[in-house]
């Protein structure tokens, strides 16, 4: 009888180790309990102060403005000041500034969003308004990461839709120092913004474009983008969310052809046409916008 209770006694032994050792393990420490917690992090943590921001920091100011108005939310808890602002984090936090009701975009019009996630309905709105277009091939890449450049585009597209005129009452008549490092694309919308005091340069006047924006300097961003669209609101008694102008009348009625999938449309004025045909990509290189008639080729 031992010899045939042997086998089992030693199965259940083992299986009883595993098990305590599994239950010492911290939470999300499988890979699936890890991306479940990513997923979920930014419900998580909201309300809720960080825990890493201290007053003596630099960026505090900027820190408690996000998280007291639900523009940043965190990750784990953390406002990770020295982490980097992905697409999806951008894009969220410039659709909770403008106050977007999330409920009213169910559907992705992106392969690569999942409908339904966290990010999937800001997404979806700045799709609807053309403060983004994708990456090419239908994806929105949520997981890119935003350089400095890329992140004055898009709150440059966001001010424009809405006509929120982006001053700050401090205007800079200096321009950046690494005016020659900006992409075509990007140079108008970093000089707006830095002419209207936005953005600042570091402390030898230089912007670092190409540079990968990290949350502390995102926020501080948000802050006085934020107190922009704030004081817009009190003088026109904007409501949250109100919709700026269409960009379909932009464009005309033929939808736009996507044909060099690293090229972005920029924020430039719309061109009188018959037919208005722009250049999606991923916030990248500027192509301009070309008018053209019915049987007509695009310019050279």
């Amino acid at each position: 009888p031992r010899s045939t209770l042997f086998p089992y006694t030693t199965l259940f032994r083992s299986m009883l180790v595993i098990c305590m050792i599994a239950g010492m393990l911290p939470a999300g420490h499988f890979p699936a309990q890890r991306a479940a917690a990513a997923d979920e992090a930014e419900k998580e943590s909201e309300g809720a102060a960080f825990p890493d921001v201290q007053p003596s920091d630099w960026f505090y100011p900027a820190a408690q403005y996000v998280r007291e108005r639900g523009i940043f939310n965190g990750v784990g808890g953390l406002f990770s000041p020295r982490g980097t602002m992905t697409r999806a984090m951008f894009v969220t936090a410039l659709g909770r500034m403008a106050g977007v009701d999330a409920g009213g975009f169910a559907r992705s019009s992106f392969t690569d969003v999942e409908a339904g996630s966290w990010y999937a309905p800001y997404v979806e709105w700045a799709a609807e308004t053309g403060i983004v277009f994708g990456t090419g091939s239908g994806r929105f890449s949520p997981q890119e990461i935003v350089t400095r450049e890329q992140m004055a585009a898009l709150l440059v597209r966001f001010f424009e839709f809405y006509q929120i005129p982006y001053d700050t009452g401090a205007p800079v008549e200096t321009e950046p120092q690494d005016l020659a490092d900006l992409s075509p694309w990007a140079a108008d919308a970093v000089l707006k913004l830095w002419r209207a005091g936005v953005f600042v340069g570091d402390r030898n006047g230089k912007f670092h474009p190409r540079a990968e924006a990290t949350r502390a300097e995102a926020a501080v961003i948000f802050m006085r983008g934020g107190k922009v669209v704030e004081s817009w609101r009190e003088k026109e008694g904007t409501s949250d969310g109100e919709r700026g102008r269409d960009p379909k009348e932009e464009q005309g009625s033929e939808p736009s052809q996507e044909q060099d999938p690293n090229v972005d449309r920029g924020s430039g004025p719309p061109q009188p046409a018959v037919y208005s045909v722009s250049f999606e990509s991923n916030d990248g290189s500027f192509v301009d916008r070309q008018a053209v008639e019915r049987g007509g080729k695009v310019p050279e």
